[in-house]
């Protein structure tokens, strides 16, 4: 999956065709889904546990969605970032210090 994201959505340290983040979904009940990538998995509302890949809950009606692993794979003349889902593997999980998230 491909998805083009705002230069502004990408966590700070991320924002070089090759970086690796966790792909988070945002959906705001009556509005456009927007994603971002982030440093840190996306963590479940109640329980603050890290989450790879699924629901993560809802509020203020903006349900989250953690998407696994993208990278960055095209940068745009206006500064907008291509995004590529990759798949989730033990060393890149190791490499951005969450390990235990391999399913």
């Amino acid at each position: 999956m491909t998805i083009w994201i705002d230069e502004s959505d990408c966590a700070e340290g991320i924002g070089t065709v090759g970086d690796v983040g966790f792909l988070v979904e945002h959906n705001p009940q009556g509005r456009a889904t927007s994603y971002s990538l982030s440093l840190h998995p996306a963590r479940k509302n109640m329980s603050r546990e890290p989450v790879l890949e699924g629901w993560c809950g809802e509020t203020n009606n903006v349900s989250v969605q953690a998407r696994g692993l993208a990278e960055i794979v095209r940068i745009a003349r206006n500064g907008r970032i291509c995004l590529e889902c990759i798949a989730t593997t033990e060393a890149e999980l190791d490499d951005l210090g969450y390990p235990e998230l391999m399913p």
